[in-house]
């Protein structure tokens, strides 16, 4: 009964983690795309910031 009792638990805690990493999985999307909307907000602020400043606003390439 050892050994099968050892590969039911493996077999389990491979589930668990297997749950664990798709949950993991949908956070970091969600927190990618509100990084990316907070990213969006700030460039519009800056954007205000220098108009206001008179300044012409800075071109930058976007990151890869």
């Amino acid at each position: 009964m050892g050994l099968w009792s050892d590969l039911k638990d493996g077999i389990r805690t491979i589930v668990l983690v297997e749950d664990r990493i798709e949950k993991l999985s949908i956070e970091q999307k969600t927190m990618a795309a509100q990084i990316i909307d907070h990213d969006r907000r700030l460039v519009r602020i800056e954007t205000m910031i220098e108009l206001s400043r008179g300044s012409a606003p800075r071109i930058t390439p976007p990151e890869r």
